[in-house]
């Protein structure tokens, strides 16, 4: 299954929302290093304005980029349900699936911030008993979903367990 498509707007807002707050800080530097060589507190040389300006620009662009490529990224996650465990997929450019038995798995915890719960989306972070990829994280799941699919993930743990 994958990440919900309202997913893509949460992620898209909370990407935006960073960017402008990058491009913001960096803006406000290369203004205020500009009116300190105006006014004779840094030397005229000073490179600094043109550095942050520089810096802004490049988070411009870099924003736009990564907010380009958002609904992409956003449909390579995923999960499938398998008799003994749980396929978790993501990434776009650098593909990571991770394959959690069910047996392995201590939590289920799920999670929504408010931009999820406006848009009915839970998180489900499922920590297993390894040391290498302990923790996985499920993006974008319906509400309702979530639910059922945390009850049965601790259900098929718990059976997986007794037989242990």
């Amino acid at each position: 299954m994958r990440a919900h498509p309202s997913y893509t707007k949460i992620r898209l807002i909370q990407v935006v929302g960073f960017f402008i707050t990058l491009v913001v800080v960096f803006a406000a530097l290369t203004v205020m290093f500009e009116m300190m060589r105006s006014s004779d507190v840094l030397p005229k040389t000073t490179w600094l304005p043109a550095l942050t300006g520089a810096i802004a620009a490049v988070l411009v662009v870099w924003g736009i980029w990564w907010a380009a490529l958002l609904p992409r990224r956003t449909r390579a996650l995923g999960y499938s349900l398998r008799p003994n465990h749980l396929m978790a997929r993501q990434g776009l450019l650098f593909r990571h699936v991770t394959s959690i038995p069910y047996g392995r798995i201590q939590y289920v915890d799920v999670d929504s911030g408010p931009l999820e719960r406006a848009h009915h989306l839970v998180r489900l972070t499922i920590r297993t008993a390894g040391v290498t990829a302990s923790k996985v994280t499920l993006y974008g799941i319906p509400t309702e979903r979530g639910q059922q699919l945390r009850e049965l993930l601790i259900r098929r743990a718990d059976e997986r367990m007794a037989a242990l």
